[in-house]
């Protein structure tokens, strides 16, 4: 199979369904010898946050000499994005090779394996094939019958939850914290940031699964004690994204259990402290370590990521109102260190997420704004866009200029004399970048 013919094969595949079981992916696993049993797993659950969390733990995790995999979604443009092994996507022909074992598979058992099942079991298999030691697996929506949670996670780390997909995950904070905690299993080591619904969420699961782990949490004592803070400083050096620092602490506090042998020491503030001052040590091996120029260095894909600098053009995956809020303070924190405002907003929403609230949070700090269409049957037209924001800007009596709809080239040749960022969905962002870069 090319790897065209595999793209061709998921685009028939049921999209964006949801299945509520993991009997697909269980069965599909079982009868290919369970890939995800030959690697140890980390699971990224939450609303927000989650691929950066992965990659920072992904990252720090290749620094013993160990393979490491990563699997993130979605893709910012290409499919193969999903799946990365020691910091590289994947080749295509090795991307093409995992889906054909995938449909080979489902159509043996007579499965109708959606878009998703596809490629979580490809990529479980590509891990084994390759011989991966650990992988970091980013949940796609949810936990409990999302299909990553066919691997038994050796730690779950959490970056918070909000309000998103409710029609699936339920209504209330409590439904959709009960939803990710369900990754837990027995012997999982456990990290998460301080939410108290969260954390309620985890401790009922813990005690439904007799977890022989007590959570880590990232209150502001633990960081204090612990040390996690201590890079934070880097954020401001290199000027990235303040938000990130957050999923930072978590990424390095988890990377911290693996300074010891597995999972068999219970972290507390003693064993970081020790892990920093002796993190050079794994086992009985020695290596350099260099935080901040591992942060420098990292690419995350998407978030607040600087394609042009004279004038800026910015993109951002932020698609629901509480991952809006956050990058309007990093826009204006941005704008100020830079002494240059990013005064222009591309913006295309999918009309199934709160977007009269993702909106209300953006619109205001922009001078002006560019509704635009997106690839995504899922997208609220950018003319119906245009017409929200006329309306949305009047009855708040904001002095903004919507300018007309148009397509996402048309709007990053507008604003060649701007400093401006596409945001509002993954795939507004991913397309920004493919057709700037020309990819």
């Amino acid at each position: 199979m090319t790897y065209e013919q595999a793209i061709e094969r998921l685009n028939v595949a049921k999209k964006f369904a949801i299945n509520p079981s993991l009997d697909n992916i269980t069965a599909m696993c079982s009868a290919s010898d369970n890939p995800q049993n030959s690697y140890e797993c980390v699971q990224i659950a939450g609303t927000n946050g989650k691929s950066s969390t992965a990659r920072y733990l992904a990252s720090l995790l290749r620094l013993r000499d160990i393979k490491v995999g990563l699997y993130t979604s979605p893709e910012l443009i290409f499919y193969e994005e999903r799946i990365e092994i020691n910091g590289q996507v994947i080749s295509r022909d090795l991307f093409a090779q995992g889906i054909k074992k995938a449909l080979n598979c489902s159509k043996e058992l007579k499965i109708d394996a959606t878009e998703f099942e596809l490629l979580t079991f490809a990529a479980l298999w590509i891990f084994a094939q390759e011989h991966c030691d650990v992988v970091v697996l980013e949940c796609g929506l949810g936990g409990r019958w999302d299909a990553t949670n066919i691997v038994n996670a050796k730690a779950c780390v959490f970056t918070g939850i909000d309000f998103d997909h409710t029609s699936i995950l339920g209504n209330t904070l409590e439904e959709i914290a009960a939803e990710k905690a369900a990754i837990i299993d027995k012997n999982s080591a456990i990290f998460t940031v301080n939410q108290p619904v969260l954390i309620d969420a985890i401790n009922a699961r813990c005690l439904e699964v007799s977890c022989i782990y007590t959570p880590v949490i990232l209150n502001d004592e633990f960081i204090k004690e612990s040390g996690v803070d201590c890079y934070s400083s880097v954020f401001d050096k290199f000027r990235l994204a303040a938000y990130q620092k957050n999923n930072f602490q978590l990424a390095y506090t988890a990377w911290l259990q693996f300074c010891y042998e597995g999972y068999g020491v219970q972290l507390n503030a003693e064993l970081c402290f020790l892990a920093r001052k002796h993190m050079g040590m794994y086992g009985n091996g020695k290596f350099e370590v260099n935080i901040p120029k591992i942060i420098h260095k990292m690419v995350l894909p998407g978030r607040f990521e600087i394609l042009r600098k004279n004038p800026y053009l910015i993109i951002d995956a932020a698609h629901n109102p509480q991952s809006a809020k956050v990058l309007v303070e990093e826009c204006k924190k941005f704008s100020k260190l830079n002494n240059r405002k990013i005064d222009t907003l591309i913006l295309g929403i999918l009309k199934d997420k709160d977007y009269m609230k993702i909106i209300a949070e953006l619109v205001p700090i922009f001078s002006r704004i560019i509704p635009v269409n997106s690839s995504s049957s899922r997208a609220i037209s950018a003319q119906n866009l245009e017409d929200i924001l006329i309306s949305y800007c009047k009855s708040q009596n904001l002095n903004i200029e919507i300018l007309p709809a148009c397509s996402i080239v048309k709007a990053i040749d507008y604003c060649r004399g701007f400093n401006a960022i596409a945001t509002g969905s993954i795939t507004v962002a991913g397309i920004v970048k493919k057709e700037y870069l020309n990819l």
